[in-house]
């Protein structure tokens, strides 16, 4: 009995190989590199002089993270927290208490009270104010500064005692008086590091003071889970 012939199999089909992603080039801004490399040689001309340029190295960083676009983006970083990390060596947080110190204070001032109590007074100026020190008045008068009920002149005052006067200060601050300030403080409240944070509603415009620049993640994802709107 004959037997049936079985069909030959067709050999699997050859897979074209997968092409490969073009890279993406994205075109730099030649006056932003350049702007970036000067204040990069500048930060990198302070560290190799240690601490007698602490104030020439965080006003430079400051001017590459406080850019509108950060100028850290140019040098390849792909947000702040890895930029202070790479090329500082610094966390975001104590960074940007140093560069807020720098901006503020001259070296002198810096020696004078420390970095720690410059800090403190300028959140007790800005618990004063009830605004950010990012607009006028300017310059701070550090020399002149009184802390807390008894006026003590800060270089008198320990740095303690400065914080301390500015949680008095929070405490007798002006309370919510929109639903949408009372929905935005509560949201606010339930994070540990935005609860200095103030909003005020005025004619349909919203603003924010006090806001930790190292928290802008927590910030951001707060502000979108209050329930705006309510007057």
């Amino acid at each position: 009995m004959p037997t049936a012939k079985k069909t030959p199999k067709k050999a699997p089909a050859k897979k074209s190989p997968a092409k490969k992603p073009a890279d993406i080039r994205v075109p730099v801004d030649a006056s932003l590199k350049k702007r970036y490399d000067v204040l990069r040689k500048q930060i990198d001309d302070a560290k190799a002089k240690g601490s007698r340029d602490w104030d020439a190295l965080w006003e430079a960083a400051g001017a590459i993270v406080e850019h509108e676009p950060p100028l850290y983006v140019v040098g390849g970083y792909k947000n702040d927290r890895e930029f202070f990390d790479a090329v500082i060596g610094e966390n975001a947080r104590n960074a940007y208490r140093n560069v807020r110190v720098a901006k503020f204070a001259s070296p002198a001032e810096e020696t004078k009270y420390g970095i720690s109590k410059l800090d403190a007074a300028l959140s007790y100026i800005e618990a004063k104010l009830g605004a950010p020190l990012d607009h006028p008045p300017l310059p701070v008068a550090f020399d002149r500064l009184r802390i807390g009920k008894n006026r003590v002149l800060l270089e008198n005052a320990r740095r303690e005692d400065v914080e301390a006067a500015t949680r008095e200060l929070s405490k007798t601050a002006k309370k919510p008086t929109s639903s949408d300030e009372r929905a935005a403080a509560a949201v606010f409240a339930k994070h540990p590091a935005l609860k200095g944070v103030r909003v005020r509603v005025r004619g349909g415009i919203v603003s924010f003071t006090g806001v930790p620049a190292a928290s802008m993640e927590a910030f951001r994802k707060a502000v979108g889970a209050v329930d705006w709107g309510r007057g």
